[in-house]
């Protein structure tokens, strides 16, 4: 029977200190009177065990690991952030920046290759355009030289022809 008195007054405590807790955490309180008000609940919750004989006093420390122990109403707060929540966004941060840092510089180095390229492909340009230009010059002479070959061809048959003649005619007159 005294056991389960005991279960009752835990169970009412126990609903006190949640109602409490949820008040906690839906007010705009900062983290410091959040804590304070923890640390309130803890010291009545202390004084009533102490008070009441037939319940053995135990007491829980709230700094056993401090970056560890977060607090439900702590992790569900939308007012305030908690030192450990301090502490993993500016590792988050800093990480964040690092990674920034050196994506920054690989990017600076691939504009950097793309613009040594960009430039690359421009010389490359040029020189394809002249040696279009060339090879059309070159055509040309080509093709010029080729008609003059032709017509020395020509004057050379033709030459041949009445050289042939006039020695025909000759060979007959003997």
């Amino acid at each position: 029977e005294q056991h389960s008195l005991e279960v009752e007054r835990l169970t009412e405590d126990n609903q006190i200190l949640r109602a409490r807790l949820r008040d906690v955490a839906h007010s705009p309180l900062s983290d410091s009177e959040k804590h304070q008000l923890l640390l309130d609940a803890t010291r009545t919750a202390n004084d009533h065990q102490i008070s009441s004989p037939e319940t053995p006093t135990t007491t829980t420390t709230t700094n056993e690991n401090p970056r560890c122990a977060t607090p439900e109403w702590d992790k569900r707060s939308s007012s305030s952030v908690s030192e450990v929540s301090v502490a993993c966004l500016q590792d988050r941060i800093l990480q964040m920046e690092e990674t920034h840092y050196s994506t920054n510089e690989e990017l600076q180095a691939t504009i950097q290759e793309l613009s040594d390229l960009q430039a690359q492909l421009s010389e490359l340009q040029n020189d394809n355009e002249r040696l279009t230009e060339e090879k059309g010059v070159l055509l040309e002479s080509l093709c010029r030289q080729t008609e003059k070959l032709e017509d020395s061809r020509s004057k050379v048959d033709t030459l041949q022809g009445l050289l042939l003649r006039e020695e025909k005619p000759q060979d007959s007159s003997k």
